[in-house]
């Protein structure tokens, strides 16, 4: 993001960073006048992993029924510890705990409701009977939220879902 000043900035709640307090960051914040602290274009892609206790579950759910493309798996052959799918340049990696454990010394308790993936569709309604009838567990069935429509489910170890699509 450029700022009105040409300076590089973050983006966060839909403002700039420099505007932020500075104690509520958790680094510091860019000072006016001065280029960024950090070089904000070092990274290329972003990801969100998810852990699971069952991996071939959350491939049935996030490939086989939302359409995510397998992209990474490993190891090669067998039961995979991580996979990484994509679905129109959004990935999804899935770990196992015991990988989370083994490999980052990471205690992972899946389905906590820290987040939401939320995957737009052209018609949720559609989408939904789709899920449902596959098995997938509802939380709130499709409702008016604004200018979207929404539904939202759980994934095999219980993360939200949100399917969403514009209101026409």
């Amino acid at each position: 993001m450029t700022t009105p000043a040409g300076q590089t900035g973050l983006r966060a709640s839909g403002r700039d960073a420099t505007t932020r307090s500075q104690e509520s960051l958790p680094f510091p914040a860019p000072q006016p006048g001065g280029g960024p602290l950090y070089s904000l274009n070092m990274f290329v892609a972003g990801q969100v992993n998810l852990y699971t206790r069952d991996i071939e579950a959350g491939l049935h759910f996030y490939r086989d029924l939302l359409g995510f493309a397998e992209t990474f798996r490993t190891p090669a052959e067998g039961v995979p510890e991580h996979v990484e799918l994509d679905l129109n340049g959004f990935t999804v990696g899935l770990g196992t705990v015991e990988a989370a454990k083994r490999v980052h010394g990471v205690d992972a308790t899946p389905g906590r409701p820290a987040m939401a993936l939320v995957i737009w569709t052209d018609n949720v309604d559609h989408a939904y009977v789709e899920l449902v009838a596959a098995g997938v567990p509802v939380l709130r069935p499709p409702h008016n939220a604004g200018n979207n429509r929404s539904a939202l489910l759980r994934d095999p170890d219980g993360n939200l879902v949100e399917i969403v699509a514009k209101r026409s």
